[in-house]
């Protein structure tokens, strides 16, 4: 079977997290990364241990940068979304990394700060 660059291409974009009219890239997080992420993540002894871990690979994929301050910083975004719109996001994150188009976030409920997460091509 040869390569078919294009189905690598397609399998391998970067994750979009869309919020307030805004698209942000995420940069490629490395499996050691991960692997770390997923440890800390079970060892947690409670939710704010948990979402220190969520921090730390989403600051990965989303580096801080100065136009953060007014463009909005995605990491902030995404731990302040409702509980079940958050989960989404953060599925389709991991999906992404895995290189598996998950499907589209659902719309955010009422209550999130702005716009659903979403992949784009």
């Amino acid at each position: 079977m040869a390569f078919d660059l294009d189905a690598f291409r397609d399998a391998h974009r970067p994750w979009r997290y869309t919020a307030g009219g805004r698209t942000h890239i995420a940069r490629p997080v490395s499996t050691p990364a991960v692997l770390a992420f997923h440890a800390e993540f079970n060892a947690a002894a409670d939710e704010a241990g948990r979402l220190r871990a969520l921090r730390r690979v989403l600051r990965l994929a989303f580096p801080r940068r100065i136009s953060y301050r007014w463009r909005g910083d995605p990491v902030a975004h995404i731990l302040g979304l409702e509980p079940a719109a958050r989960k989404a996001a953060i599925t389709d994150f991991f999906a992404s990394l895995e290189g598996k188009s998950g499907p589209s976030a659902p719309p955010t409920t009422p209550g999130t700060p702005s716009s659903a997460p979403s992949r784009t091509a």
